[in-house]
């Protein structure tokens, strides 16, 4: 729209014709695209009470005529305009009625806080995302462990090698002098042509409480023991749950189970044990569940039921004939005395050297290398037990297999000597 330049008021800002609740800036010949708020009033000190206005038609009317007047005298645009308003309010009295201005403040959602606002929820789903890949790689991290050390100590086991060192705790370490808590001896096993094949379950983890990290895990073990009797293959087969554990420590060197704090260190994973399973994964409770042999022999009444039925019957039965009567005799050998005898065994210093035990007292059993869990029932016999003695000109390791008895009989296995070898302290 362009006037003649007499006719048209000075370049300024002025109510915008096409929005009057805004201005817009007249360049004294047109209307530019410059468009800008009406300012506000300032606030007062203190917040007056809102007034109550009542609205007449000649209220109104007088009204408009004041809102319009300048704008009737300006040239140019306005010349009619306003008057067109004013005539407007002054027909329909109530429907222009002036409403109070309510001063707007600048929008909250401006492209500064809309940015803002994206860069924090970016950066709190990242530190979220990043909270729970750190927790998967740590608890994909610590069951790799567990499973390597399971793995690990299983492995070297049940080869003899001594390896399986590596993934033990020191509590095992302690108990198993020499050989492996799997295998025995290494002399004995190349005697005996023992061999061990082994199936291991999955990995469980636990700990004290749901939210508390995993201390301790446990699997299932099945281990099918081979070996050479009297040139004959036998087959014996036990099942076992290995346990492993994990220390957490908090500010000292002292190992402790996890807590809701949060620890200073954490070590690695370790075997601790092998124990007879309690949930019955071998079919059944029953301890004759638990181990299962294709080895039979015939029931020898007051034998049987009397020395040989468990591993601290016998040995004492060994014990009290070397004592009094100075030679290694038992009514438990192998098949009338055939059993493996290694060629350098002095049975007369064995004798002599063989401790005093009482199958009551279990502080008086010599150290057991097979660390193979019996239970706490005597109706069960573990594939193979091997004990040591030590005497004067060397040390003697005594085996035990457990077999299955055959006969008018209330019990079902029981226990046999089978060989005696000499070995060295160092001997894996």
């Amino acid at each position: 729209m362009h006037v003649s330049p007499e006719a048209t008021p000075p370049a300024d800002w002025y109510p915008d014709p096409e929005n009057p609740s805004q201005l817009r800036y007249w360049d004294g010949t047109a209307w530019t695209e410059h468009r800008a708020p009406v300012p506000q009033a300032p606030e007062p000190a203190q917040a007056a009470a809102p007034m109550q206005v009542q609205h007449t038609a000649q209220a109104e009317a007088q009204y408009a005529q004041q809102q319009t007047a300048p704008y009737a005298a300006q040239p140019g645009p306005y010349a009619q305009l306003p008057a067109q308003y004013a005539a407007q309010y002054a027909a329909q009295p109530g429907q222009y009625a002036p409403q109070p201005l309510v001063p707007r403040g600048p929008s909250a959602w401006t492209r500064g806080t809309i940015i803002t606002l994206v860069v924090c929820l970016v950066l709190v789903f990242g530190a979220a995302a990043g909270a729970v890949a750190f927790f998967n790689h740590s608890s994909t991290a610590h069951e790799r462990q567990a499973n390597e050390a399971l793995e690990g100590f299983v492995s070297n086991s049940v080869k003899g090698d001594a390896k399986w060192r590596d993934f033990a705790n020191q509590k095992l370490l302690d108990k198993v002098v020499l050989g492996s808590p799997i295998l025995g001896e290494s002399t004995t096993a190349k005697a005996l042509d023992l061999k061990i094949d082994y199936e291991l379950g999955p990995l469980i983890f636990q700990s004290d409480l749901p939210n508390l990290p995993a201390d301790l895990a446990h699997a299932k073990l099945k281990l099918t023991y081979t070996f050479s009797l009297d040139g004959v293959e036998a087959t014996s087969t036990a099942y076992q749950t290995v346990w492993l554990s994990r220390p957490f420590y908090y500010g000292d060197d002292v190992p402790a189970r996890a807590t809701g704090q949060e620890p200073s260190a954490i070590g690695p994973w370790r075997v601790t044990s092998l124990v007879l399973p309690t949930d019955g994964e071998s079919g059944g409770n029953e301890g004759t569940e638990y181990f299962k042999t294709d080895i039979e022999v015939p029931f020898i009444e007051d034998v049987d039921d009397t020395y040989c039925f468990a591993a601290p019957e016998l040995l004492e039965d060994v014990s009290t004939a070397s004592r009094t009567e100075a030679e290694v005799r038992s009514f438990c050998f192998w098949d009338e005395g055939s059993i493996a005898l290694g060629d350098n065994v002095d049975l007369d210093d064995m004798a002599m050297s063989f401790p005093p035990i009482d199958a009551m007292q279990a502080s008086q059993m010599p150290p057991e290398l097979v660390q193979l869990d019996p239970g706490m029932a005597y109706q069960s016999a573990p594939p193979l037990r091997e004990y040591l003695i030590r005497g004067a000109s060397g040390t003697y390791v005594l085996t035990l297999i457990g077999v299955q008895v055959t006969g008018d009989a209330e019990q079902t296995t029981s226990n046999r000597i089978v060989s005696i070898q000499m070995i060295e302290e160092d001997a894996s």
